[in-house]
């Protein structure tokens, strides 16, 4: 597969002189919303991403975004179609193997400026004259993208919802398609609930509307995200918890059968509209336990529920977890799972 930058090149015939043919869908466009331009796009373009951006998460961000974009559509029942998508898939893997590869990243970037003409050093350096991004959020605790992080970048709104199209995709059955945002006004990084109705809850206070400082811990029903400083210091590993699993081995439906935690998570397990894990039932009550970290272990305690929390069988007021622990709250039986 070549690397090189891909330059728009005229069609030898018209597709469409010929009686058979079908209108050709532009796949770029049409699943991955992209302006008009040269097809295929070079892979800046593919990402939506600015001109050889030197940032890898800001990358592999890009990359992720566009694979959830498209995925949905791979089994279209029309094999033309399929195949146009996995033509994009493949150039999408490819644009992340190249960026990812510092060697070959340069090396594409310097074909692609002789292609567009563009001085790459006086570029860079216009670029590197900007603010680069001092914030970022990660999620700590949900059903999916735990341990994700995803920069804040100067003049650039963020998106969180369910919608393939937002900044960082949230799967749940509980979050709007567009729950929440965070853009920047006036040197502040502000999240804002997308609706009034929805529920936002920001270092254990409802609001509409927050201005974020480092440590800031938001729930996003079903979702723990910590705002903080990307040059901030990272604790020494001997001092955090190993990566937390709860999963529902029994019980009525819930919207999210698994909850992943990384510290500094703190998951209020309950029946309430804004538990982080929401589990509905006869004997859960409306705050009914709360699993948090304490130094390097994972702590159960129970918050004077109507009818208690068991941990393999005992009833306990707190408790630190281990691996494959047993907790019973309520109708629900639920395993734990650390990952070393």
């Amino acid at each position: 597969m070549s690397n090189k930058p891909e330059e728009s090149k005229a069609a030898d015939t018209d597709p469409q002189s010929r009686p058979d043919a079908v209108k050709e869908v532009d796949a770029y466009s049409e699943y991955l919303q992209l302006a008009e331009g040269h097809r295929p796009p070079h892979l800046y373009q593919l990402l939506d991403i600015e001109l050889f951006c030197p940032h890898p998460e800001r990358i592999n961000q890009a990359v992720r975004r566009q694979f959830r974009k498209i995925k949905p559509y791979e089994e279209n029942p029309d094999r033309r179609v399929r195949e146009r998508i996995q033509d994009v898939m493949t150039h999408i893997a490819t644009a992340k193997t190249v960026l990812n590869n510092p060697v070959q990243k340069k090396e594409y970037d310097e074909r692609l400026a002789k292609v567009l003409k563009i001085n790459r050093d006086e570029y860079l350096m216009t670029r590197t004259a900007a603010r680069p991004p001092e914030f970022c959020i990660t999620v700590i605790a949900g059903p999916a993208q735990v341990g994700s992080r995803f920069e804040l970048l100067p003049d650039q709104m963020v998106t969180l919802g369910t919608s393939s199209h937002t900044t960082v995709c949230l799967p749940s059955l509980r979050l709007a398609k567009l729950q929440a945002t965070i853009d920047e006004r006036d040197d502040h990084w502000v999240i804002k609930s997308a609706d009034n109705s929805l529920v936002m809850i920001v270092n254990d206070t409802r609001c509409q509307e927050h201005v974020l400082e480092p440590g800031d811990v938001i729930d996003l029903v079903g979702y723990r995200i910590l705002f903080s400083e990307i040059a901030a210091p990272a604790r020494k590993a001997s001092s955090i918890p190993p990566p937390l699993s709860l999963v529902v081995h029994s019980g009525p439906s819930v919207p999210d059968p698994l909850m992943n935690m990384v510290s500094p998570a703190t998951v209020l397990i309950g029946s309430c509209d804004t538990a982080l894990w929401q589990l509905m039932g006869k004997g859960v009550s409306l705050h009914h336990a709360r699993v948090e970290a304490d130094g390097a272990f994972w702590q159960l305690r129970d918050l004077r529920s109507d009818t208690g929390t068991m941990l393999n069988g005992d009833k306990v007021s707190q408790s630190i977890l281990s691996h494959r622990d047993v907790i019973n709250l309520g109708p629900y039986e639920i395993q734990v799972r650390l990952r070393k």
